[in-house]
C-alpha cells in the first residue's frame, strides 16, 4: 500500500491540485501527482490530522482511525474500497480498456473481507456504508 498522510492531502487541496467538489478517488491522487505509482492501493494515515480542515469525500483502500476521525471531523466522508489488480488497473488507466468490456470489481478475498465489512474501517460492504450509498 502507498501511504498518504492527511497533512499532505491538505497541502495539495490548498494548492488547488485536487478538486474537492466531487469524490476523490485513487485516480485523482495519481493524476494530481500526489502519488506517483499505486501497486496495491492507498492507505490514508492520520499524520497532521489536527490541521486537516477541508470537507472531502474520499475513496481509498485502507485508512487509519486517526485519518477517518480527521476527515469526518471536517464534515467529509471516507470510504475504504477493495480493488484487485485488474480493477485497480481499470481505475487508473481506463483508456487501456477502450472498446473492450470494462472489468467488474471483484469482492475481497475471505482473508480481507472482515476489514471491508466493518463500519469502524468505513468498509464499502458494511451495512452502514450500504445505507449511506443508497441515500
Amino acid at each position: 500500500m502507498e501511504a498518504l498522510n492527511v497533512e499532505k492531502l491538505q497541502d495539495w487541496i490548498e494548492q488547488g491540485r485536487i478538486d474537492t467538489t466531487r469524490t476523490i478517488t485513487m485516480k485523482d491522487l495519481v493524476d494530481s501527482g500526489l502519488i506517483t505509482r499505486i501497486k496495491h492501493g492507498v492507505k490514508l494515515l492520520g499524520q497532521g490530522s489536527e490541521t486537516f480542515n477541508t470537507k472531502v469525500d474520499i475513496e481509498v483502500s485502507q485508512a487509519s482511525q486517526t485519518a477517518i476521525a480527521a476527515v469526518e471531523k471536517s464534515g467529509g466522508q471516507i470510504k475504504t474500497v477493495y480493488h484487485n489488480r485488474l480493477a485497480l488497473r481499470a481505475l487508473l488507466k481506463p483508456h487501456k480498456f477502450e472498446g473492450r468490456t470494462f472489468p467488474r470489481r471483484a469482492k475481497p478475498p475471505p482473508k480481507l473481507m472482515p476489514y471491508y465489512t466493518d463500519y469502524k474501517n468505513r468498509g464499502e460492504f458494511s451495512t452502514e456504508m450500504q445505507i449511506v450509498a443508497s441515500n
